[in-house]
């Protein structure tokens, strides 16, 4: 894959500038992004979120860039994903890159204020066209059982800060195990 061996779940995103980026579980379990500034012929790998002591994986991430021409935040990336073991067991965790992916910030749990049951699995990120920050995933009250809410935090300054998360769909039936 691109840069080198991974433990799936990709996620891709292109620049603006044209800079291809390819998120995924790294082979250690955590989570890298590799970027090519060649259309894809070199790529180099850089650790966006480290597995914890304890942790066990860094599971079903989503990356975006923001590629919103209005926004004061254009080219930021984020990468977020559920941490199974460790601290933040089974809550969403988010990273962000402000230069190109090179480096990648501290990762952040957001997903503790809506008191899943179970886990929180399943994110999405998306941008607004002012630089806001997205992120909604499934939340599970129970397990095996299907996923009971979707729920979202967000930022309105670029990642740097997110609200409370909160569960903006209740009482919806998912499809984890119910056919």
């Amino acid at each position: 894959g691109a840069g080198g061996s991974n433990s799936g779940d990709p996620t891709t995103a292109i620049s603006l500038d044209n800079r291809w980026y390819v998120g995924f579980i790294d082979d250690a379990g955590g989570q890298s992004v590799s970027y090519s500034t060649d259309n894809g012929s070199t790529w180099t790998s850089v650790v966006s979120g480290e597995l914890p002591p304890g942790g066990s994986l860094l599971d079903k991430n989503h990356m975006w860039i923001d590629n919103s021409p209005t926004s004061p935040y254009e080219g930021n990336l984020y990468n977020a994903w559920t941490a199974f073991g460790g601290t933040n067991d089974a809550e969403i965790e988010v990273s962000g890159s402000t230069d190109e992916g090179l480096t990648w910030s501290a990762q952040e749990e957001i997903s503790s204020a809506v008191s899943a049951g179970s886990h929180n699995q399943g994110v999405n990120i998306q941008t607004g066209p002012n630089g806001e920050v997205y992120i909604a995933w499934a939340v599970y009250d129970s397990w095996p059982s299907d996923e009971t809410a979707i729920a979202m935090a967000i930022s309105s300054d670029g990642g740097a800060t997110y609200s409370p998360a909160t569960r903006i769909i209740n009482n919806i039936r998912g499809i984890r195990s119910t056919t």
